[in-house]
């Protein structure tokens, strides 16, 4: 079996990995694709490595961060949302993703973070990150200004604000996206954005139809009407491929061993995004065409570039 087996058959069954010696190579893998985390919830050994335990210190921070930040946001009147961040499964991510809904609230809102011990880390072309340097870890927070890839806004913000929830951290209610709208921005950053799905995003899939199926019919059904349903669709399928291997579940069907972090087929990539710039066309006009044209510098179209080898 591939490392990707034993890190699936772990977290989805809640066991120890099936292997007598764990090596570094499958803790890299793990790490690589975000689910070292709750590889780690269901076996000692991994408990027990300082990769692990440098995970367990940051959750900690960045859930004292989250809610930090949503008080400071209320306190203030800004309107945010918490987004892929809050999966799930156990997640621990490199950053806390903040949306703010109101552009002209952000410097506001990044201003009273400074105040609070953050410094800038980095400037993109919709989002800013902040940094602040915790218990011999640290907490990076990407405030966004839009749901896109560079100038590209491939969701709605207004929209995913519209259809907010409201869920318990520590006691806490943090407005998130809902579960079908959380689904479908962990698959619009995968696809649309990152072109590659790490084990993460077969996670988010997975959990979700353990916890909930109307969460993948609904999504279904919602990625239509926001241009998203051919993504989506290559996810599930994605996410169906590696489960059945994983298990062997249909020993008579040959089915091959997706490798992760996977990398997006282009026509795959093309299609995504002529079906959203349709939909946006639709709803928009020229909008989105002049956030294309503007896209060459940004950071999502220069990885694709990069991709295609140019």
């Amino acid at each position: 079996m591939t490392y990707e087996t034993y890190i699936i058959r772990s977290i989805v069954s809640r066991k120890p990995i099936e292997l007598e010696y764990i090596p570094e190579t499958l803790i890299g893998q793990a790490k690589k694709n975000k689910v070292l985390y709750v590889l780690g919830l269901n076996d000692s050994r991994i408990r027990k490595t300082e990769a692990w335990m440098e995970l367990e210190m940051r959750r900690i921070v960045q859930r004292k961060s989250i809610i930090e930040a949503s008080e400071l946001a209320e306190k203030l009147g800004i309107r945010i949302l918490v987004i892929k961040t809050l999966k799930p499964f156990n997640y621990v991510p490199d950053d806390v993703d903040i949306l703010v809904i109101d552009d002209e609230d952000l410097r506001s809102f990044v201003n009273a973070l400074l105040k609070r011990g953050y410094f800038i880390r980095k400037k993109g072309t919709s989002e800013i990150t902040l940094r602040r340097i915790v218990s011999n870890t640290f907490v990076d927070l990407d405030i966004h200004t839009k749901m896109g890839a560079g100038p590209y806004e491939y969701l709605d913000k207004y929209y995913l604000w519209q259809r907010r929830v409201y869920r318990k951290l520590d006691g806490e209610s943090i407005a998130t996206p809902n579960d079908v709208d959380e689904l479908l921005i962990t698959v619009a950053h995968a696809i649309l954005k990152e072109f590659t799905v790490t084990l993460a995003d077969i996670m988010h899939v997975i959990s979700s139809a353990s916890f909930d199926r109307k969460v993948i019919y609904e999504a279904t059904l919602q990625a239509k009407h926001v241009g998203l349903s051919k993504s989506l669709r290559y996810l599930l399928n994605l996410a169906y491929q590696t489960y059945v291997y994983s298990f062997k579940i249909r020993k008579q069907c040959r089915v091959d061993a997706p490798n992760f972090p996977h990398k997006v087929p282009i026509l795959v990539i093309i299609n995504a995004y002529l079906e959203n710039l349709r939909h946006r066309f639709k709803m928009q006009g020229l909008k989105p065409i002049k956030e294309l044209l503007k896209a060459p510098s940004s950071k999502g179209i220069a990885t694709l570039l990069r991709y295609v080898g140019i």
